[in-house]
């Protein structure tokens, strides 16, 4: 799991390459089960085609993600994935293991060179379901400088959907509300779970790579190899360099993830100092506990203004700047309304003056960030919604 935006992909392909570890390609499994809707699935054959269809999904063809290099094993998976389910049933859990049981079929990979299975969740959110399912379960978390995170979060953001406003506020949200969730796991959780917590520093990882995995490949019970120590893809490839700055295909220089270049970047991104504010307020425990230190000097008047910040709907690359509803964001707002079956709400909106669905869409936003930072409940329940796909390319008709 991650703290955020914090180099989990660079980790996943660190360990892709370990022959005693069975990891898939990014998988979250907990998230798209969700996203699947895979909890009112009633029969074998609805719970296959869903995972399967995922799985051959356009989306899911590029060399970090695609779970099958060739026709094969496609086939192979296919056959035994199904045989799993009717035998073992089509409980989370069950499912779980027999995705993992085709893939080593598929790969033709014996299980008995398997030490640990590995899965790739991404965010923190799952935590109870994993440990109800697992209950012996280990976790590894990778974090690094919120402020990096936050920011390599905010630049993806307006890369994919700088042209639509209205959906800073959801990415916004999330970006933050996983390193809340993420910090609820480490604060609450550290003391029972003792030793099966691991959380690495990507800023460690850069400074010496070497120490950092053998403390991983120790803490995982695995031999260490020096294949630890290299980027791979599951089918032996080279991966593309992940940064939210650069192009995946993108070659550059050994200093580019140095502290003093990444605190360039993340400096040009935050370039409102009020948002600096708002991200050393909301996680000051960690950047202490990780030895981060703030440009500002936190007192009780800076920590009320950076929650104040935060409270402030957020919307379009110029996060903490007021961007004017237009027609297109409002007939959004709307279809998302009668989505999510909220539609008395949605008859409301729809019915109202443009300012007063303005006012709507504003105090929307700033209640969702109340509930987030002082009443969060169910953190998971605000993301990945089964009936909706909060992507770019969502509700652009």
């Amino acid at each position: 799991m991650s703290f955020g935006h914090c180099g989990i992909d660079w980790l996943h392909s660190l360990l892709d390459c370990n022959r005693q570890i069975l990891i898939l390609p990014e998988l979250s499994f907990y998230r798209y089960w969700k996203i699947l809707g895979c909890d009112n699935v009633q029969g074998e054959n609805e719970i296959y085609l869903l995972w399967i269809n995922h799985f051959n999904d356009n989306g899911r063809q590029s060399p970090d993600v695609r779970m099958f290099h060739s026709n094969d094993e496609k086939v192979k998976f296919e056959k035994n994935f199904k045989a799993g389910i009717q035998k073992y049933g089509i409980s989370r859990k069950e499912v779980f293991k027999s995705i993992h049981r085709a893939y080593l079929n598929a790969r033709n990979t014996n299980i008995s060179e398997i030490s640990i299975i590995i899965t790739h969740e991404h965010v923190s959110f799952p935590f109870k379901e994993i440990i109800k399912d697992f209950d012996n379960s280990k976790f590894l978390m990778i974090i690094r400088d919120p402020r990096a995170s936050i920011a390599g979060y905010f630049k993806g953001i307006k890369k994919k959907v700088g042209h639509l406003p209205d959906y800073h506020d959801y990415y916004y949200n999330i970006s933050i509300e996983e390193w809340f969730s993420s910090r609820d796991l480490w604060k609450y959780n550290n003391k029972w779970l003792g030793n099966r917590l691991k959380i690495i520093q990507n800023e460690k990882m850069v400074e010496n790579l070497k120490e950092e995995m053998y403390s991983v490949s120790k803490w995982l019970g695995i031999k260490f190899t020096n294949g630890l120590l290299k980027r791979t893809f599951s089918n032996g490839d080279t991966p593309f360099v992940d940064s939210a700055y650069l192009k995946k295909s993108s070659i550059l220089d050994t200093n580019y993830f140095s502290p003093d270049n990444a605190r360039k970047r993340w400096l040009s991104e935050l370039s409102d100092r009020r948002e600096i504010l708002m991200i050393e307020t909301l996680f000051k425990d960690l950047m202490n506990k990780f030895e981060y230190q703030t440009i500002h000097k936190m007192s009780l008047i800076q920590r009320m203004k950076g929650v104040c910040y935060f409270l402030l709907p957020h919307r379009g690359p110029k996060r903490l700047g007021y961007y004017k509803a237009e027609k297109n964001e409002y007939k959004r707002y709307y279809n998302r309304l009668m989505i999510l079956k909220k539609r008395f709400i949605a008859s409301i909106f729809k019915y109202s003056p443009q300012k007063i669905k303005s006012f709507i869409i504003w105090i929307d936003s700033f209640v969702n960030h109340v509930k987030i930072c002082f009443f969060p409940g169910n953190r998971w329940k605000r993301y990945d919604h089964p009936l909706i796909n909060f992507t770019y390319r969502d509700y652009n008709e």
